[in-house]
């Protein structure tokens, strides 16, 4: 009787007591995935910018390249030297070309010079030029400068086009002893007072001789 009692108040007691029901959400797939999806956006975005980053200060800015004071003070000067070649060499004058003797200190000599107009040819002159030489070999050119009128005015012209040398020897070599002669022409109308010849070796005047008019 006791034990049945007994029985009868547990069984009583456990329809009394209350229950307590625990529930676990379960989030669906494409939740997780998107959860997923917007993690791996973050890292890549963290990525890329810390990429950047890195690589803007690796490198020097345009303004930095530009000028550094350590290889600036280093550094020469440099100028560039003047070219010759672009600067042509200034036209003789009568006046310097008659200046210079027919002898120079190296033995070159202008032993004979003479010019006169070619009949037929109102435009052409004959010379005749006689060269010695002492020294070492001369390998140089002849300049000549006519002075006269044209159009009724005193003028100085210097013949060193190749229209007006077509018929001339202006390259000359001379060891010893050098005969040469040629033709110059002139512009139409020209009046020729003097001609003016010029040895030139180089750039450098060696010696020079003034003729006038000769009838050839």
């Amino acid at each position: 009787m006791t034990i049945a009692t007994s029985a009868g108040k547990s069984f009583t007691r456990w329809l009394t007591t209350p229950t307590v029901l625990a529930e676990w959400p379960i989030a669906p797939r494409w939740h997780l995935a998107l959860k997923q999806m917007r993690m791996l956006l973050v890292l890549t975005a963290y990525s890329l910018a810390w990429f950047w980053f890195g690589s803007q200060a690796a490198s020097p800015s345009p303004s930095h390249a530009a000028f550094n004071p350590v290889t600036a003070a280093a550094a020469p000067e440099v100028t560039s030297a003047p070219d010759d070649r672009a600067a042509p060499a200034a036209k003789p004058s009568a006046a310097a070309m008659e200046s210079l003797a027919a002898e120079d200190a190296a033995g070159l000599r202008i032993e004979h010079f003479r010019i006169g107009a070619v009949y037929g040819y109102s435009n052409r002159l004959r010379y005749e030029l006689s060269l010695s030489n002492k020294g070492r070999k001369l390998v140089g050119q002849l300049q000549f400068l006519v002075v006269g009128e044209q159009n009724g005015e005193l003028s100085e012209m210097p013949l060193d086009q190749p229209a007006a040398l077509a018929e001339a020897k202006p390259n000359v070599e001379v060891s010893r002893q050098l005969n040469t002669r040629g033709y110059l022409d002139l512009p139409e109308g020209y009046v020729v007072h003097k001609v003016v010849v010029q040895v030139v070796e180089g750039r450098s005047p060696r010696v020079a001789q003034m003729a006038p008019m000769w009838p050839t």
